[in-house]
């Protein structure tokens, strides 16, 4: 298992490196397998022109964490349904009314109803999923908070119980069951020898733990990130912050490449 970490300023040729990368693996090893994970489905086509200008292709799957989620889901035989934003945002609602005739809102109680009340309980929920934290931890946490809270974490349980009455899963619910199912199975990515992650900035909680719990199962991670070696720059800040998150994660190699420049020339 190695996981290089991959650090350049944008545009200095990050994804060519990994192209690079992923050319010598086949020249070594032809019948490996490469999965490459992209920031969204619009870059999916992308890389996968660049890699075929380069003469490679064949043996690489690109797709989104999701999709990844998905296909190691399906190997193992899980085919949870994943809620639609519609469905959520009806789910978020029915939350907050059983929540309401049990007597355990009075913060929230007056604002309970407000279409904006529950597009924030839906940011919320997804953001404490992101950070992989448990209802039973954030209710843990919140018994000697403030009434807000209190609430929220009321609200959070309640929330997720319901989502497992119905046999669903929430899109952030999505990566902590992939998560989960690496960390039960080690060989639930048996057919995947290489990963590449490339173009992200961040990284949730759920996903770094995601990651470590994949590289354990496989050859070789590459992760690409913007920065700059020892910099201070305020532009880097950010990505320094996703550095440390990552090395405090995974046990990575950090390199920091003189690439070639793919901005164009003036």
């Amino acid at each position: 298992m190695t996981v290089k970490l991959i650090i350049a300023p944008p545009a200095a040729g990050k994804t060519a490196a990994c192209i690079d990368r992923i050319l010598a693996i086949h020249k070594e090893q032809p019948l490996a397998q490469v999965w490459v994970i992209v920031p969204d489905r619009q870059k999916a086509p992308y890389f996968r022109q660049r890699l075929a200008e380069a003469g490679g292709g064949m043996g690489v799957h690109i797709g989104t964490f999701r999709d990844l989620y998905v296909e190691i889901l399906e190997n193992n035989g899980i085919f949870t349904p994943v809620v639609t934003p519609a469905l959520d945002n009806r789910l978020v609602q029915e939350t907050v009314d059983a929540a309401l005739t049990a007597n355990q809102l009075v913060h929230y109680g007056n604002i309970a109803h407000k279409p904006g009340f529950i597009l924030v309980l839906q940011d919320a929920f997804a953001e404490l999923r992101g950070a992989y934290v448990t209802p039973e931890a954030f209710l843990d946490y919140t018994l000697t908070s403030s009434p807000t809270r209190v609430e929220l974490a009321i609200l959070y349980d309640r929330y997720i119980a319901r989502l497992k009455d119905l046999n669903w899963i929430d899109l952030e619910g999505q990566s902590c069951l992939a998560a989960e199912v690496l960390r039960n199975n080690p060989q639930a990515v048996k057919g995947i020898d290489y990963v590449v992650v490339d173009g992200f900035t961040s990284f949730s909680g759920v996903r770094r733990e995601f990651l470590r719990l994949l590289s354990s199962q496989i050859e070789e991670m590459i992760i690409t990130l913007p920065g700059e070696q020892d910099s201070s720059r305020m532009v880097y800040r950010k990505s320094n912050l996703v550095i440390k998150e990552l090395k405090d994660s995974l046990q990575v190699q950090e390199q920091y490449p003189v690439l070639e420049s793919h901005l164009p020339k003036f």
